[in-house]
């Protein structure tokens, strides 16, 4: 099965919550609920290196959500970091 990321955005209060919740009652899908610092996009150089970060995001992700492990402190900074 492919391993295909769907990016959905919204303003607030546009049911986006809802929509996730429904999208993890399928199987094989995981939906995350507003994971993203993407005022740190602004700070990359271009267009490219955005589309890499947002790759390495989903990879980490799939691979957090596949191989649940416990986390270290200075993990869980980095995540909560990132989601500032």
């Amino acid at each position: 099965m492919g391993q295909e990321n769907i990016i959905l955005t919204g303003i607030p209060r546009s049911d986006i919550t809802l929509t996730c919740h429904l999208l993890n009652k399928l199987p094989q899908t995981v939906s995350l609920y507003q994971p993203m610092n993407i005022g740190k996009f602004s700070k990359l150089e271009s267009h490219k290196v955005i589309c890499q970060e947002i790759k390495i995001f989903f990879q980490e992700a799939r691979d957090h959500v596949q191989n649940p492990t416990p986390i270290t402190s200075i993990e869980a900074r980095k995540l909560r970091a990132l989601t500032v």
